[in-house]
């Protein structure tokens, strides 16, 4: 067990050690060095641009964050699963949703499919409904275009499924428990 005396000095010395590596931080820069160009499944002798970082770090360390009204029309990309449980949704049509994002708004086409019975493991079969989402908000974060949700069929419309697709691979997630109705 280490004392509390020892976990202080432990502190001390690594912010010692922080506080030096962000120093060198400071005179980073990328040297000139040669490099290959694709050619043909093979590379060929080339020079490297030189960058200069320090600007960026400039930017970033003076930029005070920016404050942007959004309207009441449109969702936050979290709210917006929420949103869609409270909405008005009819099978097979489309309907669009307003989401804000990286300072953007985005437009979410949304489709919605016929009720079905899902079967889970651990869970059971219940009513539910897949709701489509295509955006190129989903290409910009992701780089896929579509979200498909499971929910509920009843009142509560719980989203007890989702599966999209990204750059390296499906993303799946899938609820452990449906809590029961009162």
């Amino acid at each position: 067990m280490i004392d509390e005396h020892k976990k202080e000095e432990i502190r001390k010395e690594a912010k010692k050690i922080l506080d030096k590596f962000s120093l060198s931080l400071n005179n980073v820069k990328i040297k000139k060095r040669e490099i290959r160009k694709k050619a043909g499944g093979f590379r060929e002798e080339g020079e490297a641009e030189l960058i200069d970082i320090s600007p960026v770090r400039e930017e970033m360390e003076t930029k005070k964050p920016a404050t942007i009204k959004i309207l009441n029309e449109v969702q936050d990309l979290f709210s917006s699963l929420y949103q869609l449980r409270l909405m008005e949704l009819k099978t097979s049509e489309s309907r669009i949703m307003n989401v804000y994002y990286d300072q953007r708004n985005w437009q979410l086409e949304i489709k919605t499919e016929e009720p079905f019975i899902k079967d889970m493991r651990n869970i059971g079969s219940f009513p539910a409904f897949i709701v489509n989402m295509e955006s190129e908000l989903g290409k910009f974060i992701l780089g896929k275009r579509g979200l498909k949700v499971y929910f509920t069929a009843d009142s509560r419309r719980i989203p007890v499924e989702f599966k999209f697709g990204t750059g390296i691979g499906a993303i799946r997630g899938i609820i452990e428990d449906i809590p029961k109705q009162n």
